[in-house]
């Protein structure tokens, strides 16, 4: 058979688009034709290249997605604690003082820490783990940064006594109400930081490719 013919044969068998037959007159031609079976495997290991280009790019795409879900991560998390923070500079010195720091600045911070932990994810055997993991480190940074709150806004019995004999039974009533809403908010936020910890950090393993 022409050699042309043979090629345009080749080709198709290459990208699997041909009979049965096709494929043994290929194979019976590139057997005693050394110019065809050369051409044959030229075809072959650019269709191979071809494969192994395209996962790649798009583990490329998927590590790009990540890092991009990080960062946007980070910001908000930056974002929340710069807000808490000046939402508390806001707030009048006693009872009051500190509730923003518990109910917004305490949760993003350990959110934050459990960010820097996605730089090792390849230190985790697999997705289960650093999900998990990364629930825990959350919590963890939660609980530290709320003692280091706490004795940061540590009132003595002396300042608390002074500070509501000058208040109606009224306004006490009203800081205690304003003071359970702001914990309990800071309760759902820390709740809700982790759980989403456990999430994301599962999303982010699965865009990079881990098992």
């Amino acid at each position: 058979m022409n050699c042309s013919l043979i090629r345009d044969l080749i080709i198709l068998c290459v990208e699997k688009r041909c009979s049965q037959e096709s494929i043994r007159l290929v194979e019976e031609h590139i057997g005693s034709c050394e110019t065809c079976r050369a051409f044959f495997e030229e075809q072959k290991a650019a269709r191979s290249s071809e494969k192994t280009v395209i996962p790649d790019f798009r583990s490329r795409i998927n590590g790009w997605k990540a890092s991009v879900l990080q960062s946007v991560l980070m910001l908000a998390s930056f974002a929340v604690i710069v807000f808490g923070v000046s939402l508390e500079a806001a707030t009048p010195r006693g009872i009051l003082n500190g509730f923003w720091a518990f109910s917004l600045v305490v949760p993003a911070v350990g959110f934050l820490i459990s960010l820097c932990n996605w730089n090792f994810i390849r230190a985790y055997k697999s997705r289960r783990s650093f999900s998990v993991g990364s629930f825990w480190i959350t919590c963890g940074g939660i609980f530290l940064a709320f003692l280091w709150t706490a004795i940061h806004y540590e009132l003595s019995v002396g300042e608390l006594i002074q500070l509501t004999a000058e208040l109606r039974l009224a306004d006490i009533l009203e800081l205690l109400v304003a003071g359970a809403c702001y914990f309990g908010l800071g309760l759902v936020v820390s709740i809700g930081a982790a759980v989403g910890s456990k999430v994301l950090s599962r999303r982010y393993a699965s865009m990079l490719g881990k098992e």
